[in-house]
C-alpha cells in the first residue's frame, strides 16, 4: 500500500487553497492511500482560540475520511516575532539552512512513508516536505496552487503596484515603502533563484491549472499540470441547490466582495469602483468578506469615508462556507479585482449560484473561465475600476444569464490526481 504525508495549512480563512488542500488529503485516504498529515504550525496563529477551532474542523474532515493527523511541524521558529521583516528573513533562512521542528504523534510512521507532499506553493512548506522526503529517502512532491513566482514583468510590476496603493492608502510611512522598495532586487533576483533550485529539486510538480506555468514562464520535466485541477465537490454543489431553490429570484442591492483582504486581491480597487457604481445606483451596498486585522478594517473604513459610501460598505469577517454562498446568492454582482489567482473558488462559486462576476483580466480568470465556457463574467485591465463599474452596471442593469465553465467533476479531478502519484512514486 502506497504510503503519504501531507503537510498543509488548515485556517479555512486564509482561503480556497486551504479548502483545496485538504479535499486532497480527504481524496487520497478514500482512493486507498494509506494518508497521515502534518499542520504546518504558524505561532502567530497558535494562540488564537478561534483559529484551532477552525482548523479542528478541518482536520476532523479529513480524519473522517481515513487520513491519520499526525501532529505539527515548523520551520524556523525562532523569528516568527520579528516585526515586518519576519516573512523576509525566513525565506532567506530557510533557503540558507533549512531547520526543521516536528511533533510527530504517529509512532514509527516517519521511517516507512513511501512520498512527502507540500500541499501549497509556500517556500516554508516546500522545505519541510524536502527535508522530509531526503530524511526517509522517498519521493517529493509539490501541489502549486499560486505561481511561486512570476516570468512576465508586467504581471509581477501590477502585483508590487497593488502592494504600493496598499501601504499608501493604509497608512505606510515612506521608510516601509522604500524597504518595499529595496526587497525588489531581492524578491526579483535572489529570492527567484533560491525559489527555482528548491522546485527543481523536487521528483514532481503538480499545478493545478495551466495557468501556473504559462504565469511562472517556465516548463520543466518535474512538471506535470492536472488541467483543471479544481471544481467544487459534491458537498459543494447540495448546499449551492438548496440554496437557489430558497432564493430562486430574490436578489438583495448589493454586491459583494469576497477574498482575502489583502493587497493583490484589489479591495481597494473595489471600494473604487463601487464608489462610481453608486452614483449611478445610490440605493447599492457594497459587502466585504474576508479575514482582515484590526488595523486593516479601520483602512477600509478611512477610505470609504473619504470616498464618500461610508454609509454604503459593510465589513464581515470570516464566514463558515454555508454562510458565505447564502449571502453571494443574495447578491447581484460580485467585484472580483484580483492580481493573482490560479483559477479561483470564489468566482466558481458565484457563477454557480447565479451571480455575475467583474474581474481582472488576469491568465488565471481568463483561461479557467472564459476559455472553459463561463457566461456571466467580464474581465477588464488591471486597476481600469471605470471599466469595472460600468461593466458591473452593464450586468446588473442587463440581467445576464450565468454558468459556470465546464469542468470534470471533482471525483474525476481527484482521481488523475491519484492516478499520478501512483505513477510517479517509487
Amino acid at each position: 500500500m502506497l504510503k503519504i504525508v501531507a503537510i498543509l495549512e488548515v485556517d479555512p480563512r486564509m482561503g480556497g487553497g486551504v479548502i483545496r488542500a485538504a479535499r486532497s488529503v480527504r481524496g487520497y485516504a478514500e482512493s486507498g492511500i494509506y494518508t497521515v498529515f502534518l499542520r504546518h504550525l504558524d505561532r502567530s496563529r497558535d494562540t488564537d482560540h478561534g483559529y484551532l477551532f477552525r482548523a479542528s474542523g478541518l482536520i476532523a474532515s479529513m480524519e473522517r475520511s481515513g487520513a491519520r493527523y499526525c501532529g505539527v511541524v515548523e520551520n524556523h521558529a525562532e523569528i516568527d516575532n520579528i516585526p515586518i521583516l519576519r516573512r523576509t528573513v525566513r525565506n532567506l533562512l530557510t533557503a540558507i539552512l533549512p531547520r526543521i521542528r516536528m511533533v510527530w504523534k504517529c509512532g514509527g510512521m516517519a521511517g516507512e512513508i513511501d512520498a512527502a507532499i507540500s500541499m501549497h506553493e509556500d517556500p516554508e512548506i516546500m522545505s519541510i516536505a524536502l527535508a522530509i522526503a531526503r530524511e526517509t529517502s522517498s519521493t517529493s512532491i509539490a501541489i502549486l496552487q499560486l505561481p511561486p513566482f512570476y516570468g512576465d514583468k508586467e504581471r509581477l510590476r501590477n502585483i508590487e503596484h497593488a502592494n504600493t496603493i496598499w501601504s499608501r492608502l493604509f497608512g505606510a510611512g515612506k521608510r516601509y515603502r522604500y524597504f518595499r522598495a529595496a526587497l525588489r532586487l531581492f524578491d526579483d533576483k535572489i529570492y527567484r533563484i533560491y525559489l527555482e533550485r528548491l522546485l527543481k529539486s523536487f521528483d514532481l510538480l503538480i499545478p493545478l491549472s495551466r495557468s501556473i506555468p504559462l504565469e511562472m514562464g517556465v516548463e520543466w520535466n518535474n512538471m506535470r499540470t492536472l488541467d483543471p485541477g479544481y471544481n467544487l465537490n459534491k458537498e459543494d454543489i447540495e448546499i449551492i441547490q438548496r440554496i437557489r431553490k430558497s432564493f430562486p429570484r430574490y436578489r438583495e442591492n448589493m454586491v459583494v466582495f469576497t477574498a482575502r483582504v489583502e493587497p493583490s486581491k484589489g479591495v481597494i480597487e473595489a471600494l473604487y469602483a463601487f464608489k462610481l457604481m453608486a452614483r449611478r445606483k445610490p440605493g447599492l451596498r457594497l459587502a466585504i468578506i474576508g479575514r482582515m486585522d484590526s488595523q486593516t478594517r479601520d483602512g477600509i473604513f478611512r477610505l470609504a469615508k473619504k470616498l464618500g459610501i461610508f454609509d454604503k460598505v459593510v465589513l464581515k469577517d470570516y464566514l463558515p462556507r454555508g454562510e458565505l454562498f447564502m449571502l453571494r446568492a443574495r447578491s447581484k454582482l460580485l467585484l472580483y479585482p484580483s492580481h493573482e489567482d490560479s483559477f479561483s473558488y470564489t468566482v466558481l462559486e458565484s457563477l454557480h449560484l447565479g451571480v455575475p462576476v467583474v474581474g481582472y483580466d488576469i491568465p488565471a480568470l481568463r483561461i479557467n473561465h472564459l476559455e472553459r465556457g463561463a457566461s456571466g463574467i467580464s474581465l477588464v485591465k488591471e486597476f481600469d475600476v471605470v471599466s469595472m463599474a460600468e461593466e458591473g452596471l452593464r450586468m446588473i442593469d442587463d440581467n445576464v444569464e450565468v454558468s459556470p465553465p465546464n469542468l470534470p467533476s471533482w471525483d474525476e479531478i481527484i482521481s488523475k490526481e491519484v492516478e499520478l502519484l501512483r505513477r510517479v512514486v517509487r
